[in-house]
Protein backbone atom coordinates (compact mmCIF):
# COMPACT_ATOMS: atom_id res chain seq x y z
CA UNK A 1 0.00 0.00 0.00
CA UNK A 2 1.49 3.29 -1.03
CA UNK A 3 0.58 5.47 2.00
CA UNK A 4 1.41 9.16 2.06
CA UNK A 5 1.44 10.85 5.49
CA UNK A 6 -0.73 13.96 5.83
CA UNK A 7 2.42 16.11 6.08
CA UNK A 8 3.25 15.28 2.46
CA UNK A 9 -0.22 16.40 1.38
CA UNK A 10 0.16 19.58 3.42
CA UNK A 11 3.58 20.19 1.94
CA UNK A 12 2.12 19.79 -1.54
CA UNK A 13 -0.25 22.71 -0.98
CA UNK A 14 2.12 24.91 1.02
CA UNK A 15 3.45 26.81 -1.97
CA UNK A 16 -0.07 27.61 -3.16
CA UNK A 17 -0.63 29.82 -0.13
CA UNK A 18 2.06 32.21 -1.39
CA UNK A 19 0.03 32.93 -4.51
CA UNK A 20 -3.26 33.09 -2.57
CA UNK A 21 -1.67 35.48 -0.09
CA UNK A 22 -0.56 37.75 -2.94
CA UNK A 23 -4.11 37.84 -4.25
CA UNK A 24 -5.59 38.64 -0.82
CA UNK A 25 -3.14 41.45 -0.22
CA UNK A 26 -4.10 43.04 -3.50
CA UNK A 27 -7.79 42.83 -2.58
CA UNK A 28 -7.20 45.28 0.23
CA UNK A 29 -5.57 48.07 -2.01
CA UNK A 30 -22.39 12.78 -8.91
CA UNK A 31 -21.40 9.41 -7.31
CA UNK A 32 -18.15 8.41 -8.99
CA UNK A 33 -15.21 10.10 -10.64
CA UNK A 34 -16.10 11.47 -14.05
CA UNK A 35 -13.44 10.76 -16.66
CA UNK A 36 -13.10 13.38 -19.29
CA UNK A 37 -12.70 13.26 -23.02
CA UNK A 38 -9.74 15.09 -24.59
CA UNK A 39 -10.09 18.86 -24.96
CA UNK A 40 -12.55 19.87 -27.62
CA UNK A 41 -10.01 22.18 -29.23
CA UNK A 42 -6.51 21.37 -30.39
CA UNK A 43 -3.45 23.44 -31.02
CA UNK A 44 -2.65 26.84 -29.54
CA UNK A 45 -5.53 29.16 -28.77
CA UNK A 46 -5.34 32.89 -29.07
CA UNK A 47 -5.94 34.81 -25.86
CA UNK A 48 -9.21 36.14 -27.21
CA UNK A 49 -12.47 36.27 -25.28
CA UNK A 50 -15.40 34.36 -26.62
CA UNK A 51 -19.14 34.81 -25.88
CA UNK A 52 -21.25 37.54 -27.42
CA UNK A 53 -18.99 40.40 -26.37
CA UNK A 54 -16.86 42.24 -28.89
CA UNK A 55 -13.84 40.07 -29.52
CA UNK A 56 -10.49 41.49 -28.65
CA UNK A 57 -7.06 40.26 -27.70
CA UNK A 58 -6.16 41.22 -24.12
CA UNK A 59 -2.63 42.45 -23.80
CA UNK A 60 -0.53 43.73 -20.95
CA UNK A 61 2.83 45.37 -20.96
CA UNK A 62 5.30 43.40 -18.82
CA UNK A 63 6.52 46.71 -17.44
CA UNK A 64 3.08 47.67 -16.13
CA UNK A 65 2.47 47.30 -12.40
CA UNK A 66 -1.18 46.33 -12.85
CA UNK A 67 -3.47 46.83 -9.89
CA UNK A 68 -5.97 44.20 -8.73
CA UNK A 69 -9.01 46.09 -9.97
CA UNK A 70 -7.53 46.47 -13.46
CA UNK A 71 -7.29 42.74 -14.11
CA UNK A 72 -9.73 41.36 -16.67
CA UNK A 73 -12.15 38.75 -15.36
CA UNK A 74 -12.45 35.40 -17.18
CA UNK A 75 -9.84 36.29 -19.81
CA UNK A 76 -9.80 32.95 -21.65
CA UNK A 77 -12.58 31.30 -23.69
CA UNK A 78 -14.39 28.23 -22.36
CA UNK A 79 -13.86 25.03 -24.37
CA UNK A 80 -15.45 22.44 -22.07
CA UNK A 81 -18.00 22.66 -19.27
CA UNK A 82 -20.08 20.71 -16.77
CA UNK A 83 -22.78 21.75 -14.32
CA UNK A 84 -20.05 22.76 -11.87
CA UNK A 85 -17.00 23.98 -13.80
CA UNK A 86 -15.85 25.53 -17.07
CA UNK A 87 -12.42 24.71 -18.48
CA UNK A 88 -10.28 26.94 -20.69
CA UNK A 89 -7.52 25.57 -22.92
CA UNK A 90 -4.86 28.31 -22.92
CA UNK A 91 -1.43 27.13 -21.77
CA UNK A 92 -1.25 28.74 -18.33
CA UNK A 93 2.54 28.29 -18.24
CA UNK A 94 3.21 30.58 -21.19
CA UNK A 95 4.59 34.08 -20.50
CA UNK A 96 1.64 35.64 -22.35
CA UNK A 97 -0.91 33.76 -20.23
CA UNK A 98 0.93 34.53 -17.00
CA UNK A 99 0.75 38.25 -17.78
CA UNK A 100 -3.04 37.90 -17.88
CA UNK A 101 -3.39 35.50 -14.96
CA UNK A 102 -1.34 37.69 -12.64
CA UNK A 103 -2.53 40.93 -11.06
CA UNK A 104 0.88 42.42 -10.29
CA UNK A 105 4.56 41.88 -10.97
CA UNK A 106 5.02 39.87 -7.76
CA UNK A 107 2.51 37.29 -8.95
CA UNK A 108 4.09 37.23 -12.43
CA UNK A 109 7.40 36.43 -10.75
CA UNK A 110 5.81 33.77 -8.53
CA UNK A 111 3.99 31.99 -11.36
CA UNK A 112 7.08 32.14 -13.57
CA UNK A 113 9.20 30.66 -10.79
CA UNK A 114 6.75 27.82 -10.09
CA UNK A 115 6.96 26.90 -13.79
CA UNK A 116 10.20 25.15 -12.77
CA UNK A 117 8.09 22.36 -11.24
CA UNK A 118 4.71 22.86 -12.94
CA UNK A 119 3.92 20.37 -15.69
CA UNK A 120 0.78 22.25 -16.80
CA UNK A 121 -1.52 25.00 -15.59
CA UNK A 122 -5.14 25.60 -16.61
CA UNK A 123 -7.71 28.26 -15.72
CA UNK A 124 -11.13 26.99 -14.58
CA UNK A 125 -14.30 28.96 -13.86
CA UNK A 126 -16.32 27.75 -10.86
CA UNK A 127 -20.10 27.70 -10.44
CA UNK A 128 -21.05 29.88 -7.42
CA UNK A 129 -22.96 26.89 -6.00
CA UNK A 130 -19.60 25.38 -5.00
CA UNK A 131 -19.30 27.94 -2.19
CA UNK A 132 -22.66 26.85 -0.77
CA UNK A 133 -21.63 23.20 -0.90
CA UNK A 134 -18.33 23.95 0.84
CA UNK A 135 -20.10 25.92 3.55
CA UNK A 136 -22.40 22.93 4.10
CA UNK A 137 -19.30 20.74 4.56
CA UNK A 138 -17.89 23.16 7.14
CA UNK A 139 -21.20 22.97 9.01
CA UNK A 140 -21.19 19.15 8.89
CA UNK A 141 -24.28 19.12 6.67
CA UNK A 142 -22.57 17.52 3.66
CA UNK A 143 -20.12 14.62 3.36
CA UNK A 144 -18.95 14.84 -0.27
CA UNK A 145 -18.09 17.35 -2.93
CA UNK A 146 -16.82 17.33 -6.54
CA UNK A 147 -13.48 18.91 -7.44
CA UNK A 148 -12.11 19.51 -10.93
CA UNK A 149 -9.08 18.12 -12.66
CA UNK A 150 -7.86 19.04 -16.14
CA UNK A 151 -9.82 19.16 -19.39
CA UNK A 152 -13.21 18.18 -18.00
CA UNK A 153 -12.02 15.77 -15.28
CA UNK A 154 -14.15 15.74 -12.13
CA UNK A 155 -13.48 13.84 -8.90
CA UNK A 156 -15.92 12.89 -6.18
CA UNK A 157 -14.31 13.64 -2.81
CA UNK A 158 -15.51 11.84 0.32
CA UNK A 159 -14.97 14.13 3.32
CA UNK A 160 -13.00 12.73 6.27
CA UNK A 161 -12.91 15.82 8.48
CA UNK A 162 -13.84 19.49 8.28
CA UNK A 163 -13.23 22.63 10.34
CA UNK A 164 -15.21 25.87 10.27
CA UNK A 165 -13.30 29.06 11.14
CA UNK A 166 -16.38 31.23 11.59
CA UNK A 167 -16.50 33.46 8.53
CA UNK A 168 -18.55 32.34 5.50
CA UNK A 169 -16.75 29.79 3.30
CA UNK A 170 -13.75 29.91 5.61
CA UNK A 171 -12.33 26.67 6.91
CA UNK A 172 -10.61 23.47 5.83
CA UNK A 173 -11.38 19.87 5.01
CA UNK A 174 -9.62 16.63 4.16
CA UNK A 175 -10.93 13.71 2.17
CA UNK A 176 -10.32 10.86 -0.21
CA UNK A 177 -11.08 10.63 -3.93
CA UNK A 178 -13.71 8.01 -4.68
CA UNK A 179 -12.49 5.30 -7.04
CA UNK A 180 -8.77 6.13 -6.72
CA UNK A 181 -6.43 4.13 -4.49
CA UNK A 182 -4.58 6.29 -1.95
CA UNK A 183 -5.82 9.59 -3.42
CA UNK A 184 -6.07 12.31 -0.78
CA UNK A 185 -7.39 15.87 -0.65
CA UNK A 186 -6.34 18.72 1.63
CA UNK A 187 -8.33 21.94 1.12
CA UNK A 188 -8.65 25.30 2.86
CA UNK A 189 -10.48 28.51 2.07
CA UNK A 190 -10.59 32.09 3.33
CA UNK A 191 -13.83 33.86 2.31
CA UNK A 192 -14.11 31.55 -0.73
CA UNK A 193 -10.46 32.02 -1.76
CA UNK A 194 -9.08 28.49 -1.99
CA UNK A 195 -5.91 26.45 -1.69
CA UNK A 196 -6.45 22.78 -2.56
CA UNK A 197 -4.09 19.85 -2.97
CA UNK A 198 -5.17 16.60 -4.66
CA UNK A 199 -2.56 13.88 -4.23
CA UNK A 200 -2.91 10.84 -6.49
CA UNK A 201 -0.62 7.87 -6.59
CA UNK A 202 0.86 8.99 -9.92
CA UNK A 203 0.19 12.75 -10.06
CA UNK A 204 -0.26 15.79 -7.86
CA UNK A 205 -2.63 18.69 -8.43
CA UNK A 206 -2.72 22.10 -6.78
CA UNK A 207 -5.58 24.58 -7.03
CA UNK A 208 -5.56 28.24 -6.05
CA UNK A 209 -7.69 31.25 -6.87
CA UNK A 210 -7.01 33.82 -9.53
CA UNK A 211 -10.18 35.71 -8.66
CA UNK A 212 -13.22 34.59 -6.73
CA UNK A 213 -14.86 31.98 -8.93
CA UNK A 214 -11.69 31.50 -11.00
CA UNK A 215 -9.26 28.72 -10.17
CA UNK A 216 -5.81 27.94 -11.50
CA UNK A 217 -5.11 24.21 -11.41
CA UNK A 218 -1.52 23.04 -11.75
CA UNK A 219 0.02 19.59 -12.08
CA UNK A 220 3.13 19.55 -9.92
CA UNK A 221 6.34 17.56 -10.27
CA UNK A 222 7.07 17.05 -6.57
CA UNK A 223 10.65 15.90 -7.14
CA UNK A 224 11.40 19.02 -9.18
CA UNK A 225 9.67 21.21 -6.60
CA UNK A 226 11.68 19.72 -3.75
CA UNK A 227 14.91 20.30 -5.67
CA UNK A 228 14.15 24.02 -6.10
CA UNK A 229 12.42 24.95 -2.82
CA UNK A 230 14.86 25.76 -0.04
CA UNK A 231 14.29 24.09 3.35
CA UNK A 232 12.49 26.12 5.98
CA UNK A 233 15.54 26.93 8.08
CA UNK A 234 15.84 29.97 10.32
CA UNK A 235 19.21 30.93 11.77
CA UNK A 236 18.79 32.14 15.34
CA UNK A 237 21.13 33.98 17.67
CA UNK A 238 21.04 34.24 21.45
CA UNK A 239 19.26 37.58 21.09
CA UNK A 240 16.56 35.96 18.94
CA UNK A 241 15.91 33.22 21.47
CA UNK A 242 15.60 35.57 24.44
CA UNK A 243 16.77 35.58 28.03
CA UNK A 244 18.35 32.49 29.56
CA UNK A 245 16.54 32.79 32.91
CA UNK A 246 13.68 34.81 34.47
CA UNK A 247 16.13 36.59 36.81
CA UNK A 248 18.33 37.86 34.02
CA UNK A 249 17.54 41.37 32.85
CA UNK A 250 18.23 43.11 29.61
CA UNK A 251 20.82 45.93 29.56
Amino acid sequence: MNYRPPLICLGMVATTFFVVNSIQKSRASSTSPINSAPPTSSGKLSLTRSNSQTEHTPTRSPQTKTQHWERELKPFPVVKQSERFEWTAVDGRSPEAIQLLANNSDMVEALTHTNLWTKRRQLIYVNPEFANQAQAIYQNERTEIILPGFDGEEFLVKIDSATNFGDPVTGSFTGTVDGFHDANVVAGSDLNYWSIGIDFEDRHYQIENREEGEWMISEIDLAAMNSHVEPCQVKRTVDDVGLSSPTQSRP
